[in-house]
């Protein structure tokens, strides 16, 4: 779980502050939006938040593994537009809880909405 805060608006910029696992009292992170190019950054991680870091060859296992559980239970392989093959050198990295707020920012801002705080929980 994630929350979020926004703690500054200016002209066409928001800025939030975000806690994993709404721990308030941890030191937050900080991330900025910017609403005219609709493009955000992490200005800092929170302390509790981390880095996650995997290849294009453990994606595609990955892939491979839920096509053959979909065969097995009779339903289609996945396709190139459900899950695509990913180069197998390549690598990928994204913050654990900063990610998750900043999905659930996007999806709310593409509803129209600007949320002054907001919570995230996944399992």
């Amino acid at each position: 779980m994630v929350t979020y805060e926004l703690v500054q608006r200016d002209e066409g910029m928001l800025r939030y502050e975000y806690w994993p696992e709404g721990d308030q009292g941890s030191e937050p992170g900080v991330f900025a939006v910017d609403l005219n190019s609709e493009t955000a950054h992490l200005e800092r991680p929170a302390g509790k938040d981390f880095l996650c870091r995997t290849t294009g060859s453990e994606m595609n296992a990955l892939r491979d593994s839920i096509s053959r559980m979909r065969e097995e239970s009779g339903d289609p392989p996945l396709s190139e537009e459900e899950l695509s093959t990913e180069p197998e050198d390549a690598v990928y990295e994204w913050w654990r809880y900063y990610d998750h707020a900043l999905r659930d920012l996007s999806r709310r801002h593409d509803k129209g909405e600007i949320p002054e705080r907001g919570m995230v929980a996944w399992y």
